[in-house]
């Protein structure tokens, strides 16, 4: 059976095209995290929760998460930080919190 080129170039170039489109949506944005402990790195929901994300970008951007510390760490459960710096005076200085934004995902 002989192939029409004329028909399957243009299909060939449109799967490409979508081949290198579809990895770009579907990928999260990350965030690595540098501590003396080590490093790691966050995958954020993007899509599932976009005001989420971006409250949590703005902190980043922001500089906020700078020096901070681990403030709260229950095994099996949560490790919390980014609510105080670490400036080696006592009290700790309190970060600013950003306004109260809508929980995610709302269904």
């Amino acid at each position: 059976m002989k192939m029409n080129t004329r028909i399957l170039t243009p299909l060939l170039s449109m799967l490409a095209l979508v081949a290198c489109v579809l990895p770009h949506q579907s990928a999260a944005t990350v965030v690595k995290f540098e501590t003396v402990l080590g490093n790691f790195e966050v995958n954020l929901y993007d899509n599932a929760t976009p005001i989420t994300v971006a409250n949590f970008l703005d902190y980043v951007n922001n500089g906020a998460y700078n020096s901070s510390i681990v403030h709260r760490s229950v095994p099996g459960f949560i490790v919390q930080g980014g609510g105080f710096r670490l400036d080696l005076a006592w009290p700790l200085s309190a970060i600013p919190a950003n306004g109260a934004i809508t929980n995610e995902p709302a269904g």
